[in-house]
């Protein structure tokens, strides 16, 4: 019984060491208030706002797709690097950048004028997943399962060394 729960713990470690370890691009994005910066009738007609997407995994992001359907009057696009080859299309009543890629805490800016844009409006994607709002809520179900089987392992260990006649701990005799 000992050696299977030697056998649970250490395939319990192996399986946490993995996922601390595993490689994998993670995108996150802040899109700041709107500012007036311009007026009709007492409304504001024209808003700036800037949009950070940013790389916080720890692989490289490849084919960044940036969908904001929202009507952009201008925008101006901060890269990473200079050399790196952005495409961008705009339409009516949307914008859309592809990104070829974004090494680890690499990230670039969108400074637009639009009539307001939202959380609601954005949509990026990469190569492994999707981007997601960087003070949005996470679900944290990998340190929920590390934390089952942690705790489960613990009440196996104890539970085998108990003495289960006399319900006290077992003892080392020499």
């Amino acid at each position: 019984m000992k050696s299977l729960v030697g056998i649970i713990g250490a395939l319990i470690v192996a399986l946490f060491v993995y996922y601390l370890n595993y490689e994998k691009p993670e995108i996150k994005y802040a899109l700041s208030e709107g500012i007036p910066i311009g007026y009709s009738e007492k409304e504001p007609s024209e808003i700036a706002q800037q949009l950070e997407v940013k790389n916080v995994g720890n692989s490289e992001a490849k084919n960044i797709r940036l969908l904001i359907r929202k009507e952009i009057m201008d925008y101006k696009l901060q890269k990473y690097s200079e050399a790196d080859e952005v495409k961008g299309f705009k339409t009516a009543d949307s914008l859309e950048i592809v990104y070829p890629s974004l090494p680890p805490q690499g990230s670039f800016r969108v400074l637009m004028k639009s009539a307001g844009v939202n959380r609601d409006d954005i949509d990026i994607n990469h190569s492994k997943g999707k981007g997601v709002e960087a003070l949005a809520a996470e679900s944290n179900l990998g340190i929920r399962i590390f934390s089952i089987f942690f705790w489960g392992g613990t009440c196996i260990n104890y539970c085998s060394c108990l003495d289960l006649n006399k319900g006290r701990l077992c003892q080392r005799q020499n």
